[in-house]
């Protein structure tokens, strides 16, 4: 089945993450809370049903890496200041990441989720804010039925997300009305993918390629000096695309050869 595109309001509970809908009962767990500069948390963990709950406080160089192997695992993240590094790597089915970054600078999260073996399914990657200013945030998955839903504000933030497999979905929003010099790079490749961007601000960019049949893609960019450039690679296809403001450039190429 295809996800269906759902956009919500993340309110964190007083900047906590707030865990999704209840899951199997959790095998083991580990909760570090963190309260030093340059400081760095590792947390390893195989089997099912885990969970890895990292808060970090410091003033900055926050590290924070995680990797799970198993099924149905979720890893929070919460970092504040600046120059953070989150690293979340999950390999298995139906696990889920969540990172919040808030109020920083030059911060970068990276979350993979992927298998070894059979196709990865239903795993959820989600970065619930990050806020400040030159950002780096990468997400890639592998399989089928995956998601990925990620905020970025601020100024020269880069968001790149890759997907392998079928019946994928990316959703992604940028910007507010003061945002510059944001740029999205988002592929998928596969069968009956759906890609949702919106950029607000001015001189952001996007590029963005589908390889496959059936999938679709939607565009949204409201501000000025913006450029979008989206291709698709197959049969049956859709690309939808709306700008608003001035100096706004795009380029959509669909081919089924």
């Amino acid at each position: 089945m295809k996800y269906k595109l759902i956009r919500y309001t993340v309110t964190c509970a007083a900047l906590g993450l707030v865990s999704g809908p209840a899951l199997a009962q959790v095998t083991n767990q580990a909760t570090i809370d963190q309260d030093v500069e340059d400081g760095q948390v590792t947390v390893r963990q195989a089997g099912d049903d885990n969970r890895a709950l990292a808060t970090q406080r410091g003033k900055h160089d926050m590290t924070i890496f995680i990797r799970s192997s198993g099924e149905g695992n979720l890893a929070e993240v919460n970092q504040g200041n600046r120059y953070n590094n989150t690293n979340v790597q999950q390999i298995g089915n139906e696990n889920e990441a969540k990172v919040l970054q808030q109020e920083t600078r030059a911060s970068r999260i990276q979350v993979f989720q992927g298998h070894i073996g059979p196709k990865a399914i239903k795993n959820k990657a989600t970065v619930l804010f990050q806020k400040g200013e030159h950002h780096d945030l990468r997400l890639i998955q592998s399989g089928e039925q995956n998601l990925v839903t990620a905020e970025q504000d601020g100024h020269r933030g880069t968001l790149i997300t890759n997907q392998g497999g079928s019946d994928n979905l990316i959703d992604v929003k940028q910007g507010n009305g003061w945002s510059q010099d944001l740029y999205l790079w988002a592929k998928q490749s596969g069968v009956g993918n759906d890609m949702s961007v919106d950029q607000l601000g001015y001189r952001n960019r996007i590029s963005a390629q589908q390889i496959g049949d059936d999938n679709t893609a939607r565009y949204d960019q409201n501000g000025s000096d913006n450029n979008i450039n989206g291709q698709q690679y197959g049969s049956a296809n859709d690309a939808s695309v709306v700008q608003r403001g001035e100096n706004a450039s795009v380029l959509v190429v669909q081919d089924s050869r």
